[in-house]
């Protein structure tokens, strides 16, 4: 995982280096079961194939997130991140 823009304040990038971006949509599809609100990065770039990025993406906000909360859905999106790779 590549974590950007954590002194922004309110939200982070993730990008999943193991995860193509053809799979993002089971990675939110995941996270949804588990009961994450997760929010694809996809949708923010350009339509044109090239502009896109290769690798799945998230946009994450955490300001109205307790400690507790951050730590449980970061062990969440771990669980999450491991069955998108590898699915059963």
């Amino acid at each position: 995982m590549i974590v950007e823009g954590a002194k922004a304040g309110l939200h982070l990038i993730v990008w999943f280096r193991h995860i193509p971006a053809a799979l993002e949509g089971d990675l939110i599809r995941w996270a949804a079961r588990l009961g994450l609100g997760l929010h694809p990065i996809s949708p923010l770039y350009a339509t044109a194939k090239a502009a896109r990025p290769d690798r799945a993406g998230l946009v994450m906000g955490y300001a109205s997130l307790d400690i507790r909360q951050i730590e449980r859905g970061v062990a969440l999106l771990a669980d999450c991140a491991a069955q998108t790779e590898r699915p059963s």
